[in-house]
This record gives structure tokens, sequence and C-alpha cells, in this order.
């Protein structure tokens, strides 16, 4: 009975919740020519995931927040990484101002856990930032272009500060892994070429969904 209720309630609150962001993607992506895909992508995502983070948020052992303030702080991390990864997907760009939600977010989790906590944020945001800087400095080396763009370094040190150092590598590690599953699925379909470029932010924003509605971090 509780899930049906959380499904009848999930699903038409995501849809609707997708509206302001929508017409704040639409602000964003304003000078650049994308498909409109991405707005029912948006809009699917987050009936889908809506009813995922209200279960989560129901069933997760009392916490230091009241469960409405942790069901509320959920979904609104769960929306703003939504948005990052459907605007990675429609045009290949990371917007500053998306990330912001995530580290306020993070800040939040640490004025909750004390300075332990703090200390977890400043962990996760510097280790998962600075391997994907990592990568993004080997590639302008070796290769003499991005291996990812300077975006997914900031959406790297977002995730640790949300999700701490441990959660942040585990979303990097699921990112990279479902994304070359489906290059090597769409290579096979001849879907696109060796030299095309996927959001990789989309994919680890994915990583981070999984992590923090399916595998949470100790």
């Amino acid at each position: 009975m509780r899930l049906l209720l959380i499904a009848l309630t999930g699903v038409p609150l995501g849809y609707g919740l997708a509206t302001p962001l929508l017409a704040w993607g639409d602000h964003l992506l304003r000078p650049h020519r994308v498909p409109l895909a991405w707005r029912w992508a948006l809009r699917g995502g987050l009936a889908l995931l809506v009813p995922l983070a209200l279960w989560h948020a129901v069933t997760l052992p009392p916490g230091r927040l009241p469960v409405p303030l942790a069901a509320l702080a959920l979904l609104a991390g769960v929306a703003a990484l939504a948005l990052i990864a459907a605007l990675d997907g429609a045009a290949h760009l990371i917007f500053a101002e998306t990330l912001a939600l995530p580290v306020a977010l993070g800040m939040l989790r640490a004025l909750v856990g004390g300075a332990a906590a703090w200390g977890a944020l400043l962990a996760g945001a510097l280790v998962c930032g600075g391997l994907l800087g990592l990568i993004f400095l080997v590639g302008l080396l070796r290769y003499g272009t991005d291996a990812l763009g300077w975006g997914d370094v900031q959406l790297g040190a977002t995730l640790g500060a949300l999700l701490g150092w441990q959660g942040g590598l585990r979303a990097i590690l699921w990112g990279f892994m479902l994304m070359a599953l489906v290059a090597v699925a769409l290579l096979a379909a001849r879907r696109i070429s060796r030299h095309t470029y996927l959001p990789l932010g989309a994919f680890l924003v994915v990583g981070a969904l999984l992590v923090m509605l399916i595998q949470p971090v100790p």
C-alpha cells in the first residue's frame, strides 16, 4: 500500500517538478541549438526518479534530519542532478549555476554532521575533482586535446562534496563503466564512430544517482 501511494504521489510530482527546471534549462540553453528531446528526457527521468527518491527517504533509518526535511533535501539533489544530466546530454555543456545546489546540499549535510562531515566534504571535492582534473591534464599533455571537459572536472568535485570521497569515487566508477558499455553498444550498432563525443557528465550523474538511491554511501 505504501509503495502504491508513493508511486501515485511521486510520478505526478516528478512530472510537475520538471516545469521550473525546464524554464531554467531553456534560459541556459538559449544561445544553443539543441534537440527538444532533452525536455521529455528530463520529465520522464524525474517521473521515475522522484518516486524512487521518496521510497528511499521513507525507508532509510532515522538520521539527524527529520524525515520530511531529509526527503526534501534528497528530492532537491535528485532534481538538480537530473537537470545537469539533461543539459549535458542536450548540449555537451555543464553550467556552473546548476552545480550550486548539489554543493549547497553537501554543505547542509556537513552542517548537520559537524567537523568530521566538513572534512569529508572537502576530501570528497579534492579527491574526485583531482582525479578528473588529472585525467583532463593527461589528455591535454598526451593527445593535445581534452580527454574530458573542464565542466566534468567541476562536476566531479561537486559529486565528491555531495557524496564524500567514497561515494564520489563510486559514482565516477559507475559513470565510466556505464559510458563504456553504451559506447560499445552504439559502436557495434554503427550509431556512432570512434571520434564521437559522449556526454560524460550525464553518465557521472547516473552513477551518482545509483549511489544516492541504490547503493547508499556508508
